[in-house]
């Protein structure tokens, strides 16, 4: 997800929170199909308990990795910010800072 193709730091940035939100979906997809073959079953109490905890784990994963990247980002920027700032005559354009690293694939 580089720069490459005219696509700007923010565009990757939207495009990784949609497939991790994609991802959400596709696990309260799969919770739902679970929850549908347990109450055919008789399990309902269990389904509900086992695809509540897929659903979380799948939005924690998710918020997680988009809060390291903010971090990340944000960390960058006031670097970046500092460089500019700490120019005697200020004249330089401020750099882009780096855009987002991509997060660890989910273990």
């Amino acid at each position: 997800m580089g720069q490459g193709k005219g696509k700007s730091p923010f565009d990757d940035a939207v495009g990784s929170i949609s497939k991790g939100f994609g991802a959400v979906l596709r696990a309260a997809e799969s919770a739902s199909r679970e929850i549908k073959k347990e109450i055919d079953k008789g399990g309902v109490a269990k389904a509900f308990e086992e695809s509540g905890r897929e659903i979380v784990r799948a939005a924690t994963n998710v918020a997680t990795q988009v809060g390291s990247g903010l971090e990340s980002w944000g960390k960058r920027t006031q670097e970046s910010l500092d460089k500019i700032a700490k120019q005697p005559d200020g004249s330089a354009a401020p750099e882009q800072p780096d855009e987002p690293k991509k997060p660890d694939a989910p273990h």
